[in-house]
């Protein structure tokens, strides 16, 4: 490499494009077949002259695309500008970028302003990560920065950033998904692996951010690019990783086993999720773009029905059942069998904007959906797009370790009521209404926390118990709800119970409600001094929280001694990492089985 200082450099993010999205591999109609489709969803790259259409073995395309938009403040000052002025009339013209490399059996992309965007669904979703983990070994102190998927507990994701060096073995939990690494590439990488020059890199070498994508934190030219080219195609094709980021293992999309069983997942989603729309029952599947840092700040989001018709949602969270139900309200809902629902709901194409409205994420409504599936027995993720499955080795640690902690928190005798499956958790709470040492809070939330749905005493503990109905995914929503609600009452110990006062005040206002529901829960009679007196100044009583479900198989099971039978993972390891938590709070934590009456048979 030539180390000259008039070289035109950069750090170069690269993308290795999925050819086996495309019936041919052909170069120019993979290229021709992305623009196509980037067309549809509303982009309109056109293609460059080139100086050079090839150098050596790889050859080029070159794609842009030219927006002029008015500035999003520019009506803000219409009131106090005349319509010949400058800014009146100001556009902001901004261009975008892509160009495609293709080397050997591979295609790679560059991309510059909306064109990520534009060809992110055409990308191979871990090209990155496999990089990383053929540069770097398990223990190498090098990582700088972490971005996690999490599927258990309340955090949908999060960066970590670290004071020092940490190693790629302690990043590993279940339940979290790791989509992008910031790691630090000693000189003697880049110069033996990359043949970079020693003069042209810093002692210290430079970093490197992996995610769908690999950059090297090192500026580089045209030349240089082309050379990483060569080497990551080389360590992709020769070299083995030399450890994996995750519990949970990519369905490899390569192998026709993989391709078939991917396929055979998508379509048994796309079943479930039909008949769940047919039965009216509401998906636990999350719902969010994979590039939920932009997505989590949109303010607009446009659902495409088709070129007439669109759907706009602005005031509510955007979910599954929000867009069937929009899209039921405009007549769009086809429900003849599942291909007819997906065609009429999960394949629209959602976009989201800022307050400026500049586009941040898109992507089709199947895309937005994420989470655990159990398909033939098995246990799988759908995370971003992409399948994992878990090492049945780690399901098998999982369940002894929830049967560790059941054995410490099962209690059978606190509710013995049995819970109608017919009806819904409120029907049930209120049946304890009015019984000795029972309170039922059941909807009451102050500061929109709630503290239990039915709250019990005796003269050595106070039980905070939360109901649910199923133990499924949804059991992880619950945990998180506890959570809150322990930190709730521990911090309103030591400002003198108000929050306790305002629950049972608000309790008490429900006798002018409208509801039967509320005037029922006003008019039990709470103890002298109020609910507070049950915990103040009470120091020999025990806080206890209780997560209580019902078991929805129609088969007769207890999580106690069947626990290989209940299949949600999610549920089991939100169950171990919510004992932990409350026990560290200084309380402690009871798992109640609730006795089910069965769903009554359809005719």
């Amino acid at each position: 490499m030539a180390g000259s200082s008039e070289k035109e450099t950069m750090p170069v993010t690269l993308y290795q494009v999925d050819t086996s999205l495309f019936v041919d591999d052909d170069f120019n109609y993979i290229t021709r077949q992305i623009i196509s489709r980037a067309g549809l969803a509303g982009f309109n790259f056109q293609p460059d002259k080139l100086a050079r259409h090839s150098i050596d073995e790889f050859s080029f395309r070159v794609f842009y695309q030219v927006k002029n938009k008015p500035p999003q403040w520019r009506g803000f000052l219409k009131g106090i500008l005349p319509d010949d002025s400058v800014l009146a009339n100001a556009k902001n013209k901004t261009h975008s970028f892509l160009l495609f490399i293709h080397y050997k059996e591979s295609v790679f992309a560059v991309c510059g302003g909306v064109g990520v965007a534009a060809i992110r669904q055409f990308v191979v979703h871990d090209f990155g990560m496999q990089v990383l983990v053929r540069l770097f070994e398990k223990h190498d102190r090098v990582v700088k920065s972490t971005q996690e998927r999490g599927v258990s507990g309340i955090v949908l994701g999060q960066m970590r950033y670290y004071r020092g060096d940490q190693r790629f073995s302690d990043e590993n939990e279940f339940g979290k998904v790791y989509k992008k690494f910031q790691a630090q590439v000693k000189k003697r990488q880049l110069t033996e692996i990359f043949g970079f020059h020693p003069d042209e890199v810093k002692a210290k070498g430079s970093g490197c951010t992996a995610k769908d994508s690999f950059q090297l934190g090192k500026s580089v030219d045209t030349e240089d690019l082309l050379d990483n080219i060569k080497t990551y195609v080389d360590l992709l094709d020769i070299k083995e990783g030399n450890f994996t980021l995750n519990k949970v293992v990519p369905v490899n999309k390569k192998t026709p086993a993989g391709q078939k069983l991917i396929q055979d997942l998508r379509d048994g989603l796309v079943e479930q999720l039909y008949i769940d729309c047919r039965n009216n029952t509401s998906s636990d599947l999350d719902f969010c773009h994979p590039d939920f840092e932009d997505y989590r700040t949109a303010e607009r989001f446009v659902i495409a029905l088709d070129r007439e018709t669109t759907i706009e949602i602005e005031d509510e969270e955007l979910s599954l059942d929000v867009i069937i139900r929009e899209v039921r309200a405009r007549d769009f809902l086809v429900m003849d069998d599942a291909a007819t629902f997906r065609i009429s709901v999960l394949d629209n194409e959602i976009k989201s904007y800022d307050s400026e409205g500049t586009l941040l994420t898109m992507g089709t409504v199947l895309q937005h959906l994420h989470g655990e599936v159990t398909y033939e027995g098995n246990t799988y993720f759908l995370i971003d797009g992409q399948w994992y499955r878990i090492d049945p080795e780690f399901i098998k640690d999982l369940n002894e370790g929830c049967r560790d902690v059941l054995q410490q928190t099962w209690q059978e005798s606190l509710l013995d009521a049995p819970f109608d499956l017919n009806k819904d958790e409120s029907v049930f709470n209120q049946q304890f209404i009015g019984k000795p040492g029972t309170y039922v809070f059941d909807t009451i939330t102050p500061d929109n926390i709630e503290a239990c749905d039915i709250l019990k005493s005796d003269d050595h503990n106070t039980w905070f118990i939360h109901v649910k109905k199923g133990f499924d995914n949804s059991i992880r929503d619950l945990a998180s709800q506890i959570m809150i609600a322990a930190k709730t009452i521990q911090a309103d110990k030591k400002s003198g119970f108000r929050y306790l006062d305002s629950l049972q005040s608000q309790t008490e206002e429900g006798l002018f409600s409208d509801s039967p529901a509320k005037k029922s829960l006003a008019k039990q009679t709470f103890p002298t001094g109020g609910i507070k007196s049950l915990l103040q100044n009470r120091k020999d009583i025990q806080i206890v929280f209780c997560l209580a479900f019902v078991d929805k198989a129609s088969s007769s099971r207890t999580l106690k001694d069947n626990i290989e039978d209940f299949r949600s993972n999610i549920a089991k390891y939100s169950l171990i990492e919510l004992y932990r938590q409350i026990r560290s709070m200084g309380f402690d934590l009871k798992i109640v089985q609730l006795p089910a009456l069965p769903k009554a048979k359809k005719k």
